[in-house]
């Protein structure tokens, strides 16, 4: 597991390099007035897809944006029991530090947390997924304990293309994903103010991969036209719950 953990993060990191590089030659997408609204106070948490957020442009690659996508600076995140003491660089009270992710939960009371779990792991979460979702639950209750008030949002595990770094298929990945999928769906049933968002369904091509358009290149991380896509969705079922 630790050697599985150390080259997953040299491998984000490296995507996060040309994440970076490539970003500075897109135009920014915008979105409308009622879905910045929606999205006003929104925070995100997840993995190295939720971290590029803060990226790539748009309503989020600004200072206030970047502060609500709680990430550490390797970008990588697995979903373990020790996920709420995991590191995230706070900017909530002037100069960004690095605190635990409970804590910023603690400090920042956010009306809506988007959560986005899965894929790290997921040969693993295939082959057990009581283990993924007791994480899961430890999670959500551990942000309730600190936010009453936060609602909360299970993205799907998004779709993967060609060349990823799982010696698996695409094929394969992508059933395993689907069936991890329909036990994070079942769990947002189990909670009062937790919803599943499928999000993956608008990044698939008609066999289930990742479409070419949103795939950066890696099979993994995804373009600003796939972030796109994501936030105009979630602006949309938010708008619906509030």
């Amino acid at each position: 597991m630790k050697t599985w953990l150390k080259l997953l993060t040299v491998f984000s990191l490296l995507c996060a390099m040309t994440v970076s590089a490539q970003a500075e030659s897109r135009e920014p997408f915008v979105l409308s007035k009622t879905q910045e609204d929606a999205l006003s106070g929104v925070f995100f948490f997840g993995e190295s897809t939720t971290a590029h957020l803060a990226r790539t442009g748009g309503i989020l690659d600004t200072a206030e944006g970047r502060g609500r996508v709680l990430r550490d600076e390797s970008g990588t995140r697995y979903l373990d029991m020790r996920i709420l003491s995991s590191p995230v660089i706070y900017y909530g009270e002037g100069k960004p530090k690095e605190i635990s992710f409970a804590e910023a939960v603690e400090r920042a009371q956010p009306r809506v947390l988007v959560l986005s779990f899965g894929l790290n792991g997921i040969t693993r979460w295939s082959r057990d997924p009581d283990a993924f979702l007791r994480n899961y639950r430890a999670l959500i209750e551990g942000i309730r304990s600190r936010s009453s008030d936060t609602h909360i949002l299970l993205q799907s595990v998004y779709p993967v293309g060609e060349n990823t770094i799982f010696s698996l298929s695409k094929e394969e990945l992508n059933r395993q994903i689907c069936h991890l999928n329909t036990h994070i769906a079942s769990l947002a049933d189990e909670y009062e103010a937790v919803d599943y968002v499928n999000t993956a369904a608008l990044l698939s091509d008609a066999s289930g991969a990742l479409s070419p358009t949103y795939d950066m290149g890696d099979g993994i991380h995804l373009t600003n036209e796939a972030y796109d896509v994501i936030l105009r969705f979630l602006s949309q079922h938010i708008q619906k719950i509030e």
